[in-house]
């Protein structure tokens, strides 16, 4: 799955992607990283993956576990100025470029907020809206695609998608 992703990562000429959540709030990434979703999710977490190497999970101390079927170095917050280190360290090293979930023309994929957006800047972590990255993904938000709508909306919904 992650030589999936970073493959992608490349190809879009990003340094990486942050997938982010805070209760349950992106369901993609739930599904995307194969979270538990009835796992509780109290405390935002990270999962930051470049283009090249290994991804680090970011996680509060309160639920130190949350990512830990996914691989990577971890690093464990307890302050708002622990994560801000971790976030400035990851940047440091890989880049400044990362996609997200952010977009503009596509709300239904657009779980980042923009408070979360605007202290990832802060960090120096660039966030590439995700709309032109993906042809496909700008048919999606022009309703050219009702297929991938009607998948996007049945797995917000809670169902699992058909993949016959």
């Amino acid at each position: 799955m992650i030589t999936d992703i970073q493959k992608a990562i490349a190809g879009e000429k990003l340094d990486g992607w942050h997938f982010f959540n805070f209760l349950h709030r992106d369901p993609l990434s739930d599904r995307i990283l194969g979270l538990d979703t009835e796992r509780i999710n109290s405390r935002p977490w990270y999962y930051l993956v470049p283009a090249k190497g290994n991804p680090i999970r970011i996680c509060h101390a309160v639920e130190p576990n949350h990512l830990n079927d996914l691989s990577g170095e971890k690093i464990i917050y307890s302050s708002r100025e622990q994560l801000i280190k971790a976030l400035e360290e990851a940047v440091s090293h890989i880049g400044s470029n990362w996609g997200a979930q952010f977009s503009a023309e596509l709300t239904t994929v657009s779980t980042l907020d923009y408070g979360t957006a605007l202290m990832l800047e802060k960090c120096g972590m660039l966030s590439v809206i995700s709309d032109p990255l993906d042809d496909g993904l700008t048919d999606v938000a022009k309703g050219k695609r009702q297929d991938l709508q009607d998948l996007i909306y049945g797995i917000m919904d809670g169902n699992e998608p058909d993949t016959a």
